[in-house]
C-alpha cells in the first residue's frame, strides 16, 4: 500500500512553474534550478547546467569511461558504456512501434526518430539561399548545400571525425585534442579514472573503409557494432573522409549499400526496413492466396478423383 501511493498518487507540484515530480529528490533538484543563480561548466566541453547533479550526470553519461559500469545487451551481445547507452541501445531492438505521427500516422520506434519525421510536416522550410530549393529538415539542406553548391556545412574533426556546424566550434573542439586534461584521452576525448584504464582503453583506429563480410557499413557506429556482434572483436574504427572532398560530397560518391533485408517467400532484398515491412504486407497477402488456390486446386482434384 505505501508503494502504491508513493507510485500513483504522491506528487511534488513547484508552486514556481506548476512543474510535477513524482519523487522529493528530483522536486528538490528542480526548485534548485529556480533559487540559484550558479551555472555550473563542464571543464571538457563548456557545457553549462544549473545544479551540481546535472553536471554529474552530464559527466558521466558523455565524458567519463569506466570499464566496471559497462553492460552487456543480452540480445545481440554488444558492450554498451553504461546503463544510459545500454537502455538506449535497447530501443533498436523493440519490435513494437509505439510513436505515432499524428499527421500521417506513421509509427516510430523512439520519441527522437518520431521528433525528427515531424521535422517534414512543420511549415518551417529550409530554403537554400543559392537556389529555389527547400528541404524539411535541416541535415538534408546541409548536405545539399555541400553536394550541389561545394559550401561547407559540416566541419569534420580529423582526429575522432564529429562534425560541428562552424568552424569557431572545431577549432575549441581541437582544442580538447591538443591540450587533453589529466586522465583524458589525447585522440578519443574519454576520459578515465585512473592511468591503468586509459592505457588499456579501445581507442581509435583509422582503415580505408567500412567494408566487411562483403557489405559496406558506411558509418563506423554500424561498423563496430557489426565487429562485435558477429565477430567478437572489439574495435573503435573510423575512416577519414579526403581532404579535397566536402563531407557529403564523399558520403554521396560512396556506392549505394547493398540490400540489408530479403523476403522468405520470393527472395527479393531491400535497402531498408520499411521498404521490406511494406513489401511483407503485399506478399504475405499473395503467397496466403496463392496458397488457398493450390488448396482449391488440389481439392477440386480430389473430388474428381473420387
Amino acid at each position: 500500500m505505501k508503494k502504491h501511493i508513493r507510485k500513483d498518487h504522491k506528487t511534488f507540484v513547484c508552486n514556481i512553474c506548476g512543474s510535477v515530480r513524482q519523487f522529493y529528490s528530483h522536486y528538490k533538484h528542480h526548485m534548485a534550478r529556480h533559487n540559484t543563480s550558479t551555472i555550473f561548466i563542464c571543464e571538457y566541453c563548456n557545457a553549462e547546467y544549473s545544479t551540481k547533479q546535472e553536471l554529474i550526470n552530464h559527466l558521466k553519461v558523455v565524458h567519463i569511461v569506466n570499464p566496471n559500469e559497462e553492460c552487456t545487451c543480452n540480445v545481440c551481445g554488444i558492450v554498451c558504456r553504461g546503463k544510459h547507452h545500454l537502455n538506449r541501445h535497447m530501443k533498436s531492438h523493440n519490435v513494437e512501434r509505439n510513436f505515432v505521427c499524428s499527421v500521417c500516422s506513421k509509427t516510430f520506434k523512439t520519441s527522437h526518430h518520431l521528433r525528427r519525421h515531424e521535422e517534414v510536416h512543420q511549415k518551417m522550410q529550409y530554403r537554400c539561399a543559392m537556389c529555389d530549393m527547400t528541404y524539411g529538415r535541416r541535415d538534408k539542406m546541409r548536405a545539399h548545400l555541400e553536394i550541389v553548391h561545394n559550401i561547407q556545412s559540416y566541419f569534420v574533426c580529423e582526429v575522432c571525425l564529429a562534425t560541428f556546424d562552424e568552424d569557431g566550434l572545431l577549432q575549441q573542439h581541437m582544442e580538447r585534442h591538443r591540450n587533453p586534461k589529466m586522465l583524458e584521452c589525447c585522440t578519443c576525448l574519454g576520459v578515465f579514472l585512473n592511468k591503468a584504464d586509459l592505457k588499456d582503453h579501445c581507442c581509435i583506429t583509422y582503415k580505408d573503409s567500412y567494408v566487411c563480410c562483403g557489405r559496406d557499413f558506411r558509418y563506423h557506429s554500424y561498423y563496430n557494432k557489426h565487429m562485435m556482434v558477429e565477430h567478437g572483436i572489439k574495435c573503435n574504427v573510423r575512416v577519414k573522409p579526403p581532404k579535397d572532398k566536402l563531407l557529403s560530397q564523399y558520403r554521396a560518391l560512396r556506392p549505394a549499400a547493398k540490400p540489408r533485408v530479403s523476403c522468405d517467400n520470393c527472395n527479393e532484398h531491400f535497402n531498408s526496413k520499411q521498404a521490406f515491412r511494406s513489401h511483407q504486407k503485399v506478399c504475405s497477402k499473395v503467397s496466403n492466396s496463392t496458397n488457398m488456390t493450390l488448396e482449391s486446386l488440389s481439392i477440386e482434384l480430389l473430388s474428381e478423383i473420387d
